[in-house]
């Protein structure tokens, strides 16, 4: 019989168009840099190394009111004067870690809750962290036990049971419509909800100014992904959540 006709390879052609300003991301990405942005009215100082484990939006102290985000001389004042329940351990990204990992295993609830939060820091500290442990278990202990605030009806995590929370919610969510835009967005807008807001004597107001640099003037499109430390679900004073 007749010889079945062998198709002829030939190159394919690509005549699509790439969107490059779709990309899956985070908010520590979409902001870096503004972060990075040089302040040059702000005290030099040492950047510490993150370490593998890091928190990639850890902020030493004299980081916070750099640049657009200043605060003014009386409210740094005040807020540096709040004596620290962690004494001198200072900051940085390997205490966060260290201090996320711990609370992450730590059952708030526990009747031991100096004890829960010993044995916590005996599977994530390192010995290289030159670290004093007792002021590092009392500092944790005045965190868990203080208020939240009147939102939550002064309720503390010292009140939030294991069944209440949810550590590490991983998200994703589309950024103006995800897999198809419906419109073009930039960090400007989220700088705009940030005054709209917050007033103007809140400290961190002047975030959204920040927010504003011109290195952020580029499209946002994608998805946006990450995770929230913990969620919590609170009770009311009639028992609902």
């Amino acid at each position: 019989g007749a010889e079945p006709d062998v198709p002829r390879l030939r190159t394919a052609s690509f005549d699509r168009s790439i969107d490059r300003a779709w990309r899956r991301t985070s908010y520590s990405a979409l902001t870096a840099a503004a972060h990075d942005a040089p302040d040059h009215d702000a005290p030099e100082h040492d950047t510490p190394e993150h370490d593998e484990r890091g928190l990639e939006d850890e902020q030493m102290p004299e980081d916070l009111p750099a640049g657009g985000d200043r605060t003014d001389a009386a409210t740094e004042a005040r807020l540096r004067a709040v004596p620290s329940a962690f004494g001198d351990l200072g900051g940085g990204a390997t205490f966060g870690t260290l201090v996320h990992g711990v609370l992450e295993e730590v059952d708030f609830a526990a009747d031991d809750l100096p004890g829960q939060i010993r044995t916590g820091l005996a599977a994530q500290y390192l010995g290289s962290q030159q670290m004093d442990a007792d002021t590092l278990v009392a500092g944790l202990v005045a965190a868990i036990e203080t208020p939240l605030g009147p939102l939550v009806d002064d309720a503390r995590l010292r009140d939030v049971r294991p069944a209440d929370r949810l550590d590490e919610l991983h998200f994703e969510l589309p950024l103006v419509g995800g897999d198809d835009p419906i419109g073009h967005v930039t960090m400007r807008a989220i700088a705009d909800v940030v005054s709209r807001h917050l007033p103007a004597d809140d400290p961190v107001a002047g975030y959204g100014e920040r927010l504003r640099s011109p290195a952020l003037a580029a499209e946002v499109r994608g998805h946006l992904s990450g995770s929230i430390d913990v969620v919590l679900r609170h009770h009311g004073p009639d028992g609902t959540g």
